[in-house]
């Protein structure tokens, strides 16, 4: 399976972020692969909502916890789901954007874009490691 993250981030993304990102896709390498789409201009960003197809879009709310998350990743897998594409917006809007995507979140809280994509990328980890039965600390 194939993971995308969209995310509508007009600011560079700060070098920590980034740094963290990047050891989780090594880490995910074994599993999954993973990559991280910064859409920087918001005229880009609207056409790449009113393109999407089926996908999730991260808003703030009642959050799946982590065994849940990884059992929805082993569904979309069994049943041969190629991809699975994020939207991440900074504006966290009440309603969804476009008829093809789902509401999905990670928090309650209301984060940068930079920290909802690199918790994103946690989350993934984390399910990854759930589903293969490995310990997710070293």
């Amino acid at each position: 399976m194939h993971f995308h993250i969209h995310i509508y981030c007009p600011e560079k993304m700060p070098s920590c972020y980034r740094k963290a990102i990047f050891e989780y896709e090594k880490r995910l390498g074994r599993y999954t692969k993973i990559s991280l789409h910064l859409i920087r201009k918001e005229k880009d960003w609207e056409k790449k909502l009113a393109e999407a197809e089926e996908g999730l879009y991260l808003t703030t709310g009642t959050s799946r916890g982590s065994e849940e998350f990884s059992s929805q990743i082993g569904r979309w897998e069994s049943t041969g789901r190629k991809e699975v594409h994020f939207y991440v917006d900074r504006l966290y809007r009440e309603e969804i954007p476009s008829d093809q995507l789902a509401a999905f979140s990670i928090s309650r809280f209301q984060m940068n874009e930079s920290m909802t994509a690199l918790i994103l990328y946690e989350q993934i980890y984390r399910a990854y490691r759930i589903l293969h039965n490995h310990p997710y600390h070293k």
